[in-house]
C-alpha cells in the first residue's frame, strides 16, 4: 500500500502492528479497507466493537475507516477510544496527532505529539511536529523539529518531502529542491515528488533538468 496521496495511513511513518490471533470479523473489515470499502469496513468493526467493546485494535481500524469515508469527527472519536483502552501504543498517538492536524486543530496536534515524545522512538513524534509548526507557517520552528525528526530517521523520505515543502514556503528553493532530490532518491517512483522537483527547477531556470 502506498503512503504518498491523501489515502489511507497517509501520515505513518510505521507499519502497522500484526495481531497474531485476529477476528475473523477483523480481519474481514481490513480487507475491505484495503479494497477501500470503508462502508463494509465500518459495519463490521462496529460489530466488532460492540460484541468486544475492549478491543482497542478494533477502534483504532474502526477510525481509519470512518476517517477514509468522511466522517471526520466520528473518527476520532474512535481513535481517542483507542488510545484510551491502550494509552502508550505510539501507533494510536501518532493517527490522533495527524487526525487534529488535517483537521487543522494544531493545539490538539502539538498537544498528541509532544505526549508522543516520552516514547522510545520518537521519530513519528518530531515528524508530526514539524509539519504542524509549518502547516502553521512557523517554518523555523518547523525545521527545527523536521531537523530533529531526520536525525532519528535519516532514510525516511517523507521528511525529506517535508522539509522540501518547508524551504518551499520560505522560497529558498536550491534548499527545496535538494530536499526533493533525497526523498526520490530514497523513493525514486515517487510522481508527485518529480513533479513538484520539475516545477521548482523551472522556476531556478534549470530548464534541461526540469524536462
Amino acid at each position: 500500500m502506498r503512503l504518498h496521496s491523501k489515502k489511507l495511513l497517509l501520515f505513518t511513518l510505521c507499519t502497522t502492528a500484526v495481531f497474531s490471533q485476529t477476528p475473523a470479523n477483523l480481519r474481514q473489515a481490513l480487507d475491505a479497507i484495503r479494497s477501500k470499502d470503508y462502508q463494509k469496513a465500518i459495519g463490521l468493526l462496529e460489530a466488532e466493537v460492540k460484541r468486544t467493546p475492549d478491543m482497542e485494535e478494533a477502534h483504532y481500524y474502526l477510525g481509519l475507516a470512518l476517517w477514509e469515508s468522511g466522517r471526520k469527527d466520528e473518527g476520532i472519536v474512535a481513535m481517542k477510544k483507542a488510545r484510551q483502552l491502550a494509552p502508550k501504543n505510539a501507533e494510536y498517538i501518532y493517527q490522533l496527532g495527524n487526525f487534529y492536524l488535517e483537521q487543522k486543530k494544531y493545539a490538539e496536534a502539538k498537544s498528541i505529539f509532544n505526549e508522543g515524545l516520552k516514547q522510545k522512538n520518537k521519530a513519528n513524534f518530531l515528524f508530526g511536529l514539524g509539519r504542524t509548526y509549518v502547516a502553521q507557517d512557523s517554518l523555523d520552528k518547523g525545521l527545527e523539529f523536521l531537523f530533529q525528526a531526520r536525525e532519528a530517521a535519516p532514510n525516511n523520505s517523507k521528511i525529506y518531502k517535508s522539509m522540501g515543502a518547508a524551504y518551499a514556503k520560505q522560497k529558498v528553493l536550491v534548499l527545496a529542491i535538494d530536499n526533493y532530490s533525497k526523498a526520490v532518491e530514497i523513493e525514486p517512483g515517487w510522481l508527485e515528488v518529480h513533479f513538484i522537483m520539475g516545477k521548482l527547477l523551472f522556476k531556478e531556470r534549470r530548464v534541461n533538468d526540469a524536462l
